[in-house]
């Protein structure tokens, strides 16, 4: 099961962006002014941020949407949104947490700052920091405000709606993040007094996995596409490809890529030789870590079949290979 949204949502009176079908939370870099912290999810602020549904789906039936998800991220935070869009109550221990594995080692690393952040409502709004160290009872948990973070709650839309804010750094507490970066991920949304599980992130992860960073999702800092000065090199070095498996988008990468006047491309074969797709980017790109996405779908559209398919990066001054496999 993937995350998805099945239709566009409107909220505060303002179209939010396109559904977004994804295994992965791709966070998006602010451009313009980051969101004001107030626990408004105004849709102007937001953008430029993709939207997942975080609906707890392994209630059967199946309810309605429940919970969204909104991610972004500038040169000194990385913002967190939900809107809970079945509840129009605010109550004492209403909250959603964040964990996130750093190094996506599928572990927790000793005495390191890996760990969750609790964004909660108790008669204020607060994000509480504790580290995880090999297990859960075996925390430490960093005593009031996490320096540097901000979080609000509002019913003003007429339901719940968070906002938080994370610093990005080295510190306890902060995520030691940059650009291109991806890190195991885990979230979940309760309210009813932080009884009720609303939102979870990923779909798949059961309750019981929910302590180990083996079974978390990904999450990844997009990088930002500007123009390119003059003279830049293009140059080769390994290719980072996630989720593999996957079913409808997998993400390639590009550790210190650039380009200058000839651009890279991404080929992707079947298992046979043919050629599927070619990816290349829409802008030239300055950044040291560039990436390219696959939805899965060969170039007339149509989904690939379940298989192994093999990649070929290629740019002007050398190329790398490797394969992807795709479920159905």
């Amino acid at each position: 099961m993937t995350a998805r949204i099945a239709c566009l949502f409107i909220l505060a009176g303002v179209g939010i962006a396109d559904p977004v079908f994804s295994d992965t939370i791709i966070v998006r870099r602010v451009t313009g002014e980051p969101p004001t912290i107030d626990g408004i999810i105004d849709s102007l602020e937001w953008v430029e941020s993709n939207v997942y549904d975080l609906t707890n789906r392994s209630i059967v039936p199946p309810p309605p949407t429940l919970a969204l998800g909104y991610y972004l991220f500038d040169d000194s935070f990385a913002y967190f949104a939900v809107a809970c869009l079945q509840y129009s109550g605010r109550t004492n221990y209403d909250q959603f947490g964040l964990y996130v594995d750093e190094d996506r080692s599928r572990t927790w690393s000793s005495d390191s700052s890996e760990g969750n952040h609790w964004v909660e409502y108790v008669g204020n709004d607060s994000v509480v920091y504790r580290a995880l160290l090999d297990t859960v009872p075996n925390v430490w948990r960093m005593p009031g405000q996490c320096p540097g973070c901000q979080s609000a709650s509002s019913v003003a839309s007429g339901h719940l709606e968070f906002e938080a804010r994370i610093p990005l750094g080295q510190d306890k507490g902060s995520y030691a993040f940059g650009p291109g970066d991806a890190g195991g991920f885990f979230q979940y949304v309760a309210v009813a007094g932080g009884m009720q599980f609303i939102g979870w992130w990923p779909p798949e992860l059961l309750m019981s996995q929910w302590t180990n960073p083996r079974y978390y999702g990904t999450l990844v800092l997009d990088t930002t596409c500007v123009d390119l000065a003059a003279g830049q090199r293009a140059s080769v070095s390994p290719v980072s490809v996630f989720p593999s498996p996957a079913r409808d988008h997998i993400r390639f990468l590009l550790s210190g890529f650039s380009l200058h006047s000839s651009p890279f491309s991404v080929l992707l074969y079947s298992s046979s030789g043919r050629l599927v797709r070619s990816l290349s980017p829409v802008c030239r790109l300055l950044s040291p870590v560039s990436s390219l996405d696959w939805d899965c779908r060969d170039a007339d559209g149509a989904p690939v079949p379940a298989g192994t398919y093999f990649y070929r990066v290629s740019a002007p001054t050398a190329t790398e290979s490797g394969r992807v496999i795709v479920m159905r």
